[in-house]
């Protein structure tokens, strides 16, 4: 079907409007979310985006750690008595460990500081979110404890 405008009155030609009443329900580069249920499906995702980029972040402070752990172990080769009450974990182990632990980090720095700037950004956006809606956090522990309890 080919667009055809609309004639006025004087003959001079209009375009269409969006929707029954002719009025947009598009704002300029934003949508309106109509529902309460919208905006908590919005919330939702938010959230759940925010929750996947933490476990991330330590996802990867567990590899650094067993990494470090790991390589203290390797370099530091030793009889090791084994047995009750015998520690095979030395001081001089720890300060390496915490040695290699820092070189790693130092290592995904890049990485980790990403994460945790995509993190604060979407924390940011999850508070102005809360704040536009007037979605409050206790309306959130709520839901929780009502699925919960279903």
């Amino acid at each position: 079907m080919r667009f055809r405008p609309l004639p006025t009155a004087r003959g001079q030609v209009r375009p269409r409007r969006n929707g029954a009443t002719g009025t947009s329900t598009r704002i300029t580069g934003t949508t309106t979310m109509k529902s309460y249920s919208e905006q908590r499906a919005m919330l939702a995702r938010m959230v759940k985006a925010c929750a996947e980029t933490r476990n991330h972040l330590s996802i990867i402070e567990r590899q650094i750690r067993k990494r470090a752990e790991r390589m203290t172990i390797t370099a530091r080769v030793k009889t090791r008595q084994y047995g009750r009450m015998k520690f095979t974990w030395t001081p001089a182990d720890e300060r390496q460990c915490q040695e290699n632990a820092a070189q790693l980090r130092f290592e995904r720095r890049g990485e980790v500081d990403a994460l945790t700037r995509k993190l604060e950004r979407q924390k940011g956006a999850i508070l102005a979110f809360r704040v536009r809606y007037r979605i409050n956090e206790d309306a959130d522990l709520r839901d929780q404890a009502g699925e919960a309890a279903s």
